[in-house]
């Protein structure tokens, strides 16, 4: 078990001047590691966001979302 802390910016056409938004999510994660494959879920919640044009209360929806669950399935080789 862990934790996993994301962050999610867009400055559309890599101009460092056009801000669009920025979000932080974080949340639990669960891995489990064998000798040949490992498997990690996490399930992560947007604890902040900023965005142009959207309310200043501390949350963002252009093209966010409040959820984010990812399933990553990997094989050694």
């Amino acid at each position: 078990m862990g934790a996993e802390t994301t962050v999610r910016s867009e400055w559309p056409m890599f101009d460092f001047g056009n801000f669009e938004h920025v979000v932080v999510y974080a949340g639990p994660s669960l891995h489990y590691g064998a000798k040949c494959w490992w498997v990690t879920l996490t399930g992560v919640y947007q604890v902040w966001g900023d965005g142009v044009d959207e309310p200043h209360n501390g949350k963002t929806y252009a093209e966010e979302t409040t959820w984010k669950v990812r399933l990553k399935v990997g094989i050694n080789f």
